[in-house]
């Protein structure tokens, strides 16, 4: 029997982090999961005696008209027992064109499947060192779209130029990140970035595969530290300006 699913509460907070981490979900935190919700569906699957027990939850935004599937955890205990395809489904509902970063697990490979996402293109996250030497980047006015998004990105004091945002580290020897980039010439803007930054430090960026930005950053020394799949149904593209992204949101 399933468990009931409902839409996620505050008090459920700490058991999603403690269950995204059980998933090695990096960067799921209460921000994450406020923006998650604030902006389309963040439901839990719960216990049927005890609503206040969460086994798993699930996430979900809109871009334009598709649904971007941001998160799908179950606790380690409850895996395999049709709670993923549950809370999936839940957060999916009134989407034809729907789309997600998936994991490698087997368990939401085949939720997914199921869902009708089919596997596309690897997304890699790519890190590497700033070269240095060059002016700072300008900052300016996002140009494109997802604003409420890079607003988002704001509220965790990342700086926005018009066609890239970046998150500086303020500590030493962890990466600074992109966390979103549009582009027509991203050869060139990330040249630019690398640049811009000092010599030596780390950067990360999460990259398509398909884009020629993977190529370039490879033959500047970026190597592969981690790696998620793109999976969609049939007809859901991304427009090749979107050079660098976030795995969760897009």
């Amino acid at each position: 029997m399933l468990l009931p699913i409902r839409h996620a509460r505050r008090a459920d907070v700490a058991k999603m982090i403690v269950i995204a981490e059980e998933g090695d979900a990096p960067g799921v935190d209460e921000g994450y999961l406020d923006f998650v919700a604030a902006q389309g569906r963040l439901v839990v699957a719960c216990d049927g005696d005890d609503d206040r027990v969460v086994h798993g939850f699930a996430g979900g935004i809109p871009v334009g008209d598709a649904v971007m599937v941001t998160d799908l955890f179950v606790a380690a205990e409850q895996r395999g027992s049709g709670i993923g395809g549950a809370l999936l489904a839940a957060v999916t509902d009134g989407f034809e064109r729907r789309m997600t970063c998936s994991s490698d697990h087997p368990a939401a490979r085949a939720a997914y499947a199921a869902a009708g996402l089919e596997p596309c293109w690897p997304v890699l996250v790519l890190r590497g060192h700033a070269t240095g030497g060059g002016p700072p980047t300008e900052s300016g006015q996002w140009r494109h779209d997802r604003h409420e998004l890079v607003d988002f990105y704001v509220s965790l004091g990342a700086a926005i130029s018009p066609d890239l945002v970046l998150l500086r580290s303020p500590h030493v020897g962890e990466p600074h990140r992109v966390l979103r980039m549009m582009s027509e010439h991203p050869e060139a803007e990330v040249d630019t970035l690398l640049a811009a930054l000092p010599g030596g430090e780390q950067v990360e960026l999460c990259v398509p595969a398909p884009s020629p930005l993977a190529a370039l950053l490879s033959h500047r020394g970026f190597e592969v530290i981690d790696q998620d799949l793109f999976c969609a149904t049939p007809g859901v593209h991304l427009v090749p300006q979107l050079v660098a992204l976030h795995r969760g949101l897009l």
